[in-house]
């Protein structure tokens, strides 16, 4: 399997470590899965990736949620297809064949303006809410914000 090659052409689409960090974990297990198996990737077929997901379920002790396991369907996915346009068109994505699980995501809601005066007005240190401001209205995930240092800032 070519799992570097993939995590550095996704590194150059994404600056995100976690989002690298469980790409390469999914794709090390899925792996070690098909040597378990006597496969190559190449091999997988749709039941494969179903034997795959249930055995990732059998190692955590119960069901998967749905949402981990349409990421980790994603991760395959999208792994089959670097494949396929960087190596050999003719190679399949047996994922496209499995059947996703019903993901209910409930849909975010902003949070009311008088709410966040409330909380902004209950912080008395400056730091702190200077903090909560920045993480509230730039956008970034806390792990962006907790990387954030003064050497940083240009």
């Amino acid at each position: 399997m070519n799992i570097q090659g993939f995590i550095a052409n996704l590194a150059s689409q994404t600056t995100s470590k976690e989002t690298l960090r469980a790409y390469q974990q999914d794709l090390d297990k899925y792996e070690a899965f098909l040597r378990m198996k006597g496969l190559r990737v190449t091999q997988a077929k749709p039941s494969t990736i179903t034997a795959f997901i249930n055995h990732l379920t059998e190692l955590h002790g119960g069901a998967l949620a749905p949402a981990t396991v349409s990421r980790r369907l994603s991760v395959l996915s999208a792994y089959y297809e670097f494949l396929r346009n960087n190596f050999d068109g003719n190679i399949a994505n047996p994922v496209q064949r499995v059947k996703r699980p019903k993901v209910n995501n409930e849909a975010f809601r902003a949070v009311d303006d008088n709410v966040l005066a409330t909380l902004v007005d209950g912080i008395t240190d400056i730091r702190d809410r200077a903090i909560v401001l920045l993480f509230v209205y730039s956008g970034l995930r806390l792990s962006e914000l907790c990387q954030l240092n003064k050497d940083g800032i240009v």
